[in-house]
């Protein structure tokens, strides 16, 4: 159920619920509230375009998963392989003659290889030693069976990661899609839902068919004081600029009547989409504007937004993801 008229802070769900609304119903009322030209078009394609791009996310998003998985399984196979492989040279070294140079060639001295990247190397290090001492006629050998299925494995291992990459970068165009869809059209329900209130005014339950509130059942949280009754006039909107450490900054659009607004970070992995949760503390942002935000090299950093009016926060904005540039 719609709570409010925050756009910024829909999620998907209500995102969904309010373009089905307008989707279906603007026809009826665009020329009274004085919808036409291009707006009218996005409002009535509005919903089917939206849940393209959603299923689309949710797709690809299920399409990385799959092919991380059958890299682990992949890898999983190989690595057993290796360390059976290896128990077998290693015994077949000793036999011969306890040799640490030997080992090393191999690349089997120490620890077992820990990583998709070092499992690859090692395998096609011992498949470099081995063609060499086999052509020495030397003993230090397993099978060449044994060494085929390895560098075969270390190859479908490469290939299904070369999957899993275009799938992570597919996933992520898929997202940054939904993404850029969702700010264009928080931009356009604005529009449409300030044009609908000033035909009918703030409280007609005529709002509802366009998946607006009406003012009087718009639902208020928090503490301190209630909430302005449209936070969406009080934070229209921000800009994150992306740059070096240290010069990642965010331009507000804000009401003058607001006090302020708090910002949340959280890191996380380079180029990793999971989301983690909301800090529970806000970063202490410099002023005037922009705000410059502490970013860190080497990480993605989440970024939470809401305004401040009388110590109230508004519904948070976000997030958002940036990535420092070099």
């Amino acid at each position: 159920m719609l709570k409010g008229n925050n756009f910024l802070h829909d999620d998907d769900n209500e995102r969904s619920e309010r373009l089905v609304l307008l989707s279906a119903n603007i026809d009826t009322h665009a020329v009274e509230i004085g919808v036409s030209g291009s707006l009218l078009t996005w409002a009535q394609g509005a919903s089917d375009n939206w849940e393209d791009l959603r299923e689309n996310a949710l797709v690809q998003d299920g399409e990385m998963d799959e092919a991380y998985q059958h890299v682990q399984e992949k890898y999983a196979e190989a690595a057993d392989l290796y360390a059976e492989a290896k128990g077998l040279l290693l015994a077949i070294i000793d036999r011969v003659q306890k040799n640490d140079d030997i080992r090393n060639r191999y690349g089997v001295e120490g620890e077992a290889p820990r990583t998709f990247g070092d499992l690859h190397e090692a395998i096609g290090q011992w498949k470099k030693t081995h063609d060499v001492l086999v052509a020495a006629l030397d003993e230090r050998v397993v099978s060449d069976t044994i060494v085929t299925n390895m560098v075969t494995l270390a190859g479908e291992m490469y290939d299904l990661m070369q999957t899993a990459i275009t799938e992570k970068d597919e996933k992520s165009d898929a997202f940054t899609a939904k993404q850029t869809a969702f700010s264009i059209d928080t931009d356009d329900l604005r529009l449409v839902y300030h044009l609908a209130r000033m035909t009918w005014g703030k409280d007609d339950s005529n709002l509802r068919l366009l998946g607006f509130v009406p003012a009087s059942e718009v639902w208020t949280e928090g503490s301190g004081g209630e909430q302005p009754e449209n936070w969406d006039d009080i934070l229209t909107g921000f800009t994150v600029k992306e740059g070096p450490p240290g010069d990642v900054n965010v331009s507000v659009n804000l009401h003058p009547d607001a006090d302020g607004i708090r910002i949340y970070v959280a890191e996380g992995p380079l180029g990793d989409d999971n989301q983690p949760e909301k800090p529970q503390e806000p970063v202490e942002p410099q002023v005037p504007q922009p705000y410059f935000l502490p970013i860190s090299e080497g990480v993605r950093s989440w970024i939470w937004i809401c305004a401040v009016k009388d110590g109230v926060e508004g519904p948070i904005s976000g997030p958002l993801w940036v990535e420092p540039t070099l």
